[in-house]
Parts: structure tokens; C-alpha cells; sequence
């Protein structure tokens, strides 16, 4: 197994402070398929209030149980309540679990942004992390798809613990 070595993920995440420092805020389509799982959830939309701004959060709910099923609706209530003008959110609920390609592809075809995010409905995010992506993306034009390497994050934000055999940029 491939480890970073420290000095590489200290130097990565300055890296990233400093793109993100200097990113302008854009909108972009979040995108999160959710079956159950609800305390990940939960924790998952909380961290994107949290640290993200100027977001379309699209939910696909493939046929969770009632506790998720309300979750979601009081989630769609509040923000029909609130009214905020730097995110908004469209739902999609269907009966059975119709996987995780297909309601990534649907959504992303109906999103309006420059930019899309996939998310696991288990993903935390931490301040910035939407803007050193779309900054490195912005700052390097031959780039496509950015990512976390491997998908895995430290409590400290940085990616690590290997790449499954792709190459990404982050």
C-alpha cells in the first residue's frame, strides 16, 4: 500500500488553502444519491451548509425508508420556509433503488452550473473544499475531473490512503 509522505500532504494541503484563497465563488450542482443510511446523511448535509455556498443540492432518494423520506421533506420545507439566496434544492424520489449511475447521470443532465459535484450521501466536507477543486480546475485548463486521491480524507481535509489504480488530479 502507497503512502504520502508527510512533508507531500503538508505541501498538498497548503496547496490547496492557497488555490482555494484565492477562487471566486461560482454555483455548482451537488449532486447526492441517498438510500438509508440516515445518521451519514444528515452529517453529510450538515457539512455542506456548513461550508458551501452558491449550490443547487440535488437529492436522489432511491426508495429509503420513512425516517430518510422525512428528513429529506423537512429539509425541502425549511428551505421553502428560508428562502436563501446562495443555495437551492430539487428532489427526486422513486419507489426502488435504481443504483448510483443512473440517478448521477439523470441529475446531472437537468443541472444548470459549469460545475458538478458527485457526493456519497457518507461525505463530510470542510471549509473551502468546493473552492480548491473548482480553483485547480479553473487555474488548469487541460484538467476535466478533479477529486480527493482516493477518496479517502484526514480530519484535516488532505487526501490519502491510495488511488485505486486512477490518476486524478486534486
Amino acid at each position: 500500500m502507497r503512502h504520502k509522505q508527510p512533508e507531500l500532504v503538508t505541501k498538498s494541503s497548503e496547496i490547496e488553502l492557497a488555490i482555494a484563497s484565492i477562487t471566486e465563488p461560482v454555483w455548482k450542482d451537488i449532486i447526492i444519491v441517498v438510500h438509508d443510511q440516515l445518521p451519514y446523511f444528515k452529517e453529510c448535509i450538515e457539512s455542506i451548509r456548513a461550508n458551501t455556498s452558491n449550490y443547487t443540492l440535488y437529492i436522489w432518494d432511491n426508495g429509503s425508508g420513512p425516517e430518510t423520506k422525512q428528513y429529506i421533506q423537512d429539509l425541502q420545507e425549511e428551505h421553502f420556509v428560508a428562502n436563501p439566496d446562495d443555495w437551492d434544492i430539487e428532489v427526486w424520489t422513486v419507489d426502488g433503488n435504481q443504483g448510483f449511475i443512473v440517478p448521477n447521470n439523470k441529475m446531472a443532465a437537468i443541472g444548470t452550473s459549469d460545475y458538478i459535484i458527485l457526493l456519497n450521501s457518507d461525505t463530510k466536507v470542510f471549509k473551502n473544499w468546493d473552492m480548491a477543486m473548482i480553483g485547480w480546475l479553473e487555474q488548469n485548463a487541460d484538467v476535466a475531473q478533479v477529486g480527493y486521491w482516493g477518496g479517502h480524507l484526514g480530519a484535516d481535509g488532505v487526501g490519502r490512503c491510495g488511488d485505486y489504480g486512477y490518476e486524478i488530479d486534486y
